[in-house]
């Protein structure tokens, strides 16, 4: 990573220039290029950002991400104009191609749902030009919220950002409060991903306060304070701001008591072991990798959670594993990723502890796994 960064600066910036750009001191820019520091993740991102190059290239993988084989038809959906030949979704088949649709999501198969989910919005957009409803509505922020977060994490920030807003705006013309605030979470994590720490911090914490429960509450709305509050700590300890995210895990703490039992409401988990996740992400955020690994361990029940909540929690338990010197752990916490979710492996995070995981082990410690784990990655060509 060091000598990327050094790459990536070349003569185009002093070290006090990217130490100034990024807001930290020179001698920790000196110290990530030599390989005596690993960067926190809101650094990486900086880095990346200010130096104009992907997070996954820093950790060690292509410069130029490759497009998934139907980004072209994303982009062109991701525009407010229905085709004029899509043919419209009848309503009750629109429910189901939704529910396909997060199916994928959940599953972590994010080729197939960029491939189904063009189809499907502009479907649901013709629907809506022949017969306008709240309805419509609600089902195409549902299958741009979604596509919002997938395009990002596979590589394409510009079209997920640009799926959130698309999100946002038909959620605001749904007529349903919650489904407002779970899809300005959904763009808050889009946010996040693309190293926007404190706008996405001061998105989800809006939204959570626009589903404060006020006196009696449903525990629909219980489930979805609690799961907001938690994301809200996560984003939170992102931003740096580690006091403010425990006082957010501690509330959400006691909204998940309340609730008693996981669940999932719009979209979004909730309950105990939920906010146990969303605590191990927030410590990882703040670079308190102990406290993220002891959270992470007293998790029992991953069950709601599918392919890709799993995968965010193995990938996070890998860099904490491997930040603070297990690392025979932490690469049989990415091969355990690799079972669930072999696509997240690709992801900046899987690659970092690969790097880092390499960096550490590989004089005095050659493991025929890891070289195995890491050319099947592409991470290495060996």
């Amino acid at each position: 990573m060091g000598t990327r960064i050094r790459q990536a600066r070349g003569k185009l910036w002093t070290r006090q220039q990217l130490a100034d750009a990024v807001e930290c001191s020179p001698s920790t820019i000196k110290k990530l290029e030599h390989g005596d520091r690993q960067p926190s993740l809101s650094l990486l991102h900086r880095i990346a950002e200010v130096l104009n190059v992907r997070v996954a290239w820093l950790a060690g993988g292509p410069l130029v991400a490759e497009a998934a084989p139907d980004m072209a038809a994303v982009r062109a959906v991701l525009t407010p104009i229905a085709a004029a030949n899509a043919e419209p979704i009848a309503p009750e088949r629109a429910q189901g191609a939704v529910d396909y649709l997060f199916a994928l999501y959940w599953g972590a198969r994010f080729h197939e749902f960029i491939a189904l989910a063009p189809e499907i919005i502009e479907g649901l957009r013709a629907a809506l030009r022949d017969r306008p409803s709240p309805r419509l509505h609600e089902f195409v922020a549902r299958v741009l919220w979604p596509l919002g977060i997938v395009a990002t994490r596979v590589g394409f920030p510009a079209e997920g950002l640009l799926a959130g807003s698309g999100a946002r705006e038909h959620a605001s013309l749904s007529e349903d409060p919650l489904l407002v605030a779970a899809v300005e979470v959904g763009f808050a994590h889009s946010l996040q991903i693309d190293g926007r720490d404190d706008d996405s911090a001061a998105t989800v914490l809006r939204a959570t306060r626009g589903i404060e429960p006020q006196g009696t509450v449903t525990t629909e709305q219980l489930g979805m304070y609690s799961g907001m509050l938690t994301i809200s700590a996560t984003v939170t300890a992102a931003a740096g701001r580690l006091s403010e995210a425990e006082d957010l895990l501690d509330e959400g703490r006691l909204a998940a008591e309340r609730i008693g039992h996981d669940r999932i409401d719009y979209q979004i988990p909730s309950g105990p072991s939920m906010h146990l996740m969303m605590a191990t992400t927030s410590y990882v955020n703040a670079g308190d990798y102990d406290r993220a690994l002891k959270e992470a361990t007293r998790i029992r029940d991953r069950s709601l959670w599918g392919a890709t909540g799993r995968s965010v929690l193995l990938s996070e338990r890998a860099l904490a594993e491997a930040r603070t010197g297990k690392y025979t752990a932490a690469l049989e916490t990415l091969k355990e990723l690799e079972i669930i979710a072999p696509e997240c492996l690709d992801e900046p995070l899987p690659r970092l502890v690969l790097t880092e995981l390499i960096d550490r082990t590989w004089t005095n410690f050659r493991r025929s796994d890891l070289i195995r784990l890491s050319q099947r990655v592409g991470h290495l060509d060996i």
